[in-house]
């Protein structure tokens, strides 16, 4: 199961943390129930708070007085939580989620590869090193308003790419 989460505050500069309203998280919570034990990959601008890098951070998270986990801990099985907001990859797992942040692609030039196997899901990271791309990326950057580069937002290979066992969620049925 595919879940979008809206959890930014459109054009607010001064708090450009993470928020869900009551109405969003009473639908989640019944879509992390109706999952049963599918594998459930949720997408979602910030992360949950502790989570990943700079998630404790002020604003760097859903705000931490909405209990996210008290809706993720009812999950049967395995959830993947794909998220940015703090610029840095990182990817961190708890109970039987796996968080992966990814940074922001004026630091990190490329993407990633989920791939859905029958026996497990792996997230790969491409590299994009084409000149052009790393040539002007500065001079996009310097003319937006709200970004700044981040400094070592590209991890390591833990960090970047992982591999989430299905087996849990196989002899859960």
């Amino acid at each position: 199961m595919l879940v979008f989460l809206d959890t930014a505050k459109e054009m607010d500069f001064k708090d450009w943390g993470g928020w869900i309203d009551e109405e969003q998280l009473r639908w989640f919570e019944q879509v992390i129930q109706d999952s049963g034990t599918k594998p459930v990959l949720v997408f979602a601008h910030h992360p949950v708070h502790k989570t990943t890098t700079h998630s404790d951070r002020d604003k760097g998270s859903i705000h931490p007085d909405i209990d996210m986990w008290s809706i993720l801990s009812q999950k049967q099985g395995i959830g993947i939580y794909f998220n940015g907001h703090t610029h840095i990859d990182s990817i961190v797992q708890q109970n039987n989620w796996t968080f992966v942040q990814l940074s922001a692609c004026l630091d990190e030039h490329g993407l990633r590869i989920v791939d859905i196997g029958e026996e497990d899901i792996r997230i790969t990271a491409i590299d994009i090193a084409e000149a052009a791309l790393t040539d002007n990326a500065g001079t996009l950057y310097t003319h937006m308003k709200h970004f700044k580069p981040t400094a070592d937002a590209c991890g390591n290979d833990a960090e970047r790419e992982c591999t989430v066992s299905l087996r849990l969620a196989t002899e859960q049925k």
